[in-house]
């Protein structure tokens, strides 16, 4: 995506933001607010599969409305609910995304669901969303984003840095195996699941582009 924007649309600026900064990307952890200098910064937010991997849903959405300019468009590519098992945490709907356009005042450019193969193949279905921010007013408050339907699998292999910790949670889940007695064992796998979801966030990949001829 990058290079696309960057040579076929001879945008201005293009920042990825990643949790460990790789391939040339700044690290940021969008679980957290956003840095001051990222505010009201960009006209073209991308969110091409990251948010479902972020363990803060209404920070990581909070930090994409926040860094959009007024009049600029916010483009979400993200998986459906009952498609892409064990890719991810969370999984969105169409519903979602008209109701979270209402609330925050977005007007609506393009939404669909479709497949995301050619040919199709089954349950790999996403949703294609592109939203213009035609008010500069502030994202809902989280208790009004709690009434938004966002479906949670529960699946935390999927969130944080997950790479790093799938190869921490085979080495406890190996220690714990080795333990006798179902009640310490049962006690074990409390601890283990609370270090995993707390080790880190995300692997990011969000791009926000300010073009010049777009």
């Amino acid at each position: 995506a990058k290079k696309f924007y960057l040579k076929e649309k001879n945008v201005l600026e293009d920042i990825s933001l990643d949790l460990k900064g790789m391939y040339g990307s700044l690290k940021v952890d969008l679980c957290r607010p956003i840095p001051k200098r990222f505010l009201n910064r960009f006209n073209l937010i991308t969110n091409y599969g990251t948010t479902e991997h972020v363990n803060n849903q209404y920070q990581v959405f909070k930090n994409i409305h926040d860094m959009c300019r007024l009049n600029g468009i916010i483009i979400h590519t993200l998986p459906v609910v009952n498609h892409w098992v064990n890719h991810c945490r969370y999984y969105y709907s169409q519903f979602f995304f008209m109701e979270l356009a209402k609330l925050c005042n977005y007007k609506i450019l393009h939404i669909e669901i479709k497949n995301a193969y050619n040919p199709p193949r089954p349950k790999k279905n996403l949703i294609y969303v592109a939203l213009f921010k035609q008010n500069n007013n502030d994202f809902i408050l989280t208790k009004t984003f709690k009434t938004l339907k966002i479906f949670d699998s529960k699946n935390i292999t999927y969130t944080g840095n997950y790479y790093t910790k799938k190869k921490i949670w085979l080495l406890l889940d190996h220690f714990v195996n080795k333990i006798p007695g179902k009640y310490l064992k049962r006690i074990l796998r409390t601890i283990q699941c609370i270090y995993i979801e707390n080790f880190s966030t995300n692997i990011y990949n969000i791009e926000s582009s300010n073009p010049k001829n777009f």
